[in-house]
C-alpha cells in the first residue's frame, strides 16, 4: 500500500550544479524535454488509491512555475484534503511564489547541506537578511534536507548550524539528512572514510542522545524511521528502498511511472520492484538498507557500505534500547 503520491516534473531542469547529485544533474542533461501534464494519465496509473500525503518534485520544481500551478491545482482538484510538499532547493524562491504557496496551504523542504553548502555550487542563502524574510513569509512547514557526506558528517555542527537558522527565522523548522550515495567515480571524494568515519560514529551517538532528551531536529530525522523499522520488525519482513520509494507511488506529470522520483528523473519509465543486490544479501541490514540503492553499481556500494552498516548498526542498537525499556512500543 502506497502513503504517498510522488509527482515528477520532468521538464524542470534543476538550475543548480551540485558536486554530488545522485540524478545527474551536474551536467544538466537530465529533466530537459518538454512535456504536457497528462492528468488523464496519471489518474489511471493511480487507479483511484488512496494517499495519505503528495510531494512535487523536479529537477526544481520552481523553475517552471505554470507547470508546478498546474501539478498543484491538479492534486487540489482530486485530493483537496491531503497535505501537499514541494521538495526545492530554494534558490528560486520570491515574494511571489511565498504568497502563493501560503494560499495553497502548501509546505516546503529545502534541501541544503548546511556547513557545506557551498559543495552545491551557490551562495548560502540562510546567511542572508532578505532570504531569511521569505522563509518567515511562508505560513506553513518549512524544513530541511541535508545530504550527509566527508565534508559534513559532523551532526552537531549541523544542529548547531540549522538552530541559528532557526533562531533567524523566527519559528520552528525541521531537519533530516540522508546518506550520501555515490553514482559516478569523480565524486568519490565525498565518501565518508578513515578518520571521517570515527566522527560519523560520534555523530550518531549525538543524534540518538538529543532523541532521548527531545530535540526536535533528532525527532524529525529520525522518528519516522525509527517508526517504519518497528512495523518492519513485528511484521517480520524488510522492504527494499528505506528510503521508502517501494512505499511512494511515483509518477511523472507526464503520466509515466517510475520506481522512484530519482528514476523517474533519469528517465527510468518502470515501477517494477527491484531485487537485493547479490552483494547485500547476506547483510542483516539489507531489508531496511538505502545503501543498496538499485541506481548504483556494486562498485560504489561497497564504497559506501561501512557508513550505511554504521547508521543501521547504530540505529538497531538504540532502538532495542527503547524497546527493553519499554519507551518504543
Amino acid at each position: 500500500m502506497y502513503s504517498q503520491l510522488r509527482l515528477v516534473m520532468p521538464d524542470t531542469v534543476c538550475n543548480l550544479a551540485c558536486q554530488y547529485c545522485l540524478s545527474g544533474y551536474n551536467n544538466h542533461t537530465s529533466c530537459s524535454e518538454a512535456a504536457d501534464f497528462a492528468a488523464e494519465q496519471i489518474l489511471k496509473t493511480i487507479n483511484g488509491r488512496a494517499f495519505e500525503s503528495i510531494s512535487i518534485w523536479g529537477g526544481e520544481p520552481l523553475a517552471n512555475f505554470e507547470k508546478l500551478q498546474q501539478t498543484v491545482a491538479f492534486c487540489r482538484r482530486y485530493y483537496p484534503d491531503i497535505p501537499i510538499r514541494i521538495i526545492t532547493n530554494g534558490y528560486l524562491m520570491n515574494e511571489e511564489k511565498a504568497d502563493y504557496l501560503n494560499a495553497n496551504n502548501i509546505a516546503i523542504t529545502i534541501s541544503h547541506d548546511g556547513y557545506a553548502q557551498y559543495y552545491r555550487n551557490q551562495r548560502d542563502f540562510l546567511l542572508e537578511h532578505d532570504y531569511l524574510n521569505l522563509l518567515k513569509r511562508i505560513k506553513n512547514d518549512v524544513s530541511f534536507n541535508s545530504v550527509v557526506h566527508r565534508f559534513n558528517c559532523n551532526i552537531p555542527s549541523m544542529f548547531h548550524y540549522f538552530e541559528k537558522a532557526q533562531d533567524k527565522i523566527g519559528k520552528a523548522i525541521g531537519w533530516n539528512f540522508e546518506l550520501f550515495k555515490l553514482h559516478d567515480a569523480k565524486f568519490a571524494k565525498f565518501i565518508i572514510a578513515g578518520k571521517a568515519i570515527d566522527e560519523l560514529a560520534k555523530s550518531f551517538d549525538f543524534l540518538f542522545e538529543q532523541f532521548e532528551k527531545g530535540h526536535p531536529f533528532a525527532y524529525t530525522s529520525q522518528a519516522n524511521r525509527l517508526n517504519s523499522l518497528a512495523r518492519l520488525i513485528d511484521e517480520g519482513k524488510g522492504t527494499l528502498c528505506q528510503c521508502g520509494a517501494n512505499r511512494r507511488l511515483s509518477i511523472r506529470t507526464d503520466g509515466k511511472p517510475a520506481f522512484c522520483q530519482v528514476a523517474a528523473e533519469l528517465g527510468n519509465y518502470s515501477n517494477a520492484q527491484p531485487d537485493i543486490p547479490p552483494m547485500c544479501s547476506d547483510c542483516e541490514y539489507a531489508k531496511y538498507c538505502t545503501g543498496i540503492c538499485p541506481l548504483m553499481s556494486d562498485g560504489y556500494r561497497k564504497k559506501l557500505c561501512i557508513s550505511y552498516k554504521l547508521y543501521y548498526f547504530k540505529t538497531f542498537q538504540f532502538f532495542h534500547s527503547l524497546r527493553e525499556r519499554g519507551e518504543f512500543n
